[in-house]
């Protein structure tokens, strides 16, 4: 059965745009989502983000809030772990791929709504782009807690009502 009104509170795009923006802040350079075809790199340092998997820490909780005068809901929360993968690339990308990698390990990316859990090692991958031409990259897989909470309805009853029906036998 498809519940068309179920929602989901902390989607991963939240988890993705905060990160981002941290990214930005913390760098100031251009921060891109993976790279597609046809489209150019941009000229100057900076960061690509491509999200890898999301996979499960734990088994699902449930909750069921009662809120006077509201619906009655079913929450289902998951623990997992979000895997992005960040590029880093250009003259500078060594220095930010280490910066980002120290930071992990620290309160900073809190402030933006950010749990991080651990990262990769850096990497340094070359990156071949057009007209053959070398870009440095670094690249750094961060994994961050993230526990998306899919909201139910669900069925209860405010009064109920008991038939006794006599036992033949």
């Amino acid at each position: 059965m498809l519940l068309l009104n179920q929602q989901q509170s902390y989607p991963q795009n939240d988890v993705y745009g905060a990160l981002r923006l941290a990214l930005i802040d913390l760098f100031n350079v251009e921060v891109v989502k993976g790279l597609s075809n046809r489209v150019p790199q941009p000229l100057n340092d900076y960061i690509a983000m491509q999200p890898l998997m999301v996979s499960r820490l734990s088994t699902n909780g449930s909750n069921y809030p009662i809120a006077p005068d509201a619906e009655i809901t079913r929450q289902e929360k998951l623990d997992s772990d979000y895997q992005i993968q960040l590029d880093f690339y250009g003259t500078n990308s060594s220095n930010m791929a280490m910066i980002f990698f120290n930071l992990m390990r620290s309160d900073y990316l809190f402030q933006y709504g950010i749990k991080p859990m651990f990262t990769s090692e850096p990497r340094q991958l070359t990156f071949v782009g057009g007209n053959y031409q070398m870009t440095e990259r670094w690249s750094i897989d961060a994994h961050l807690a993230y526990t998306p909470v899919v909201n139910l309805p669900q069925q209860s009853a405010n009064t109920l009502q008991t038939i006794f029906h006599p036992v033949i036998g």
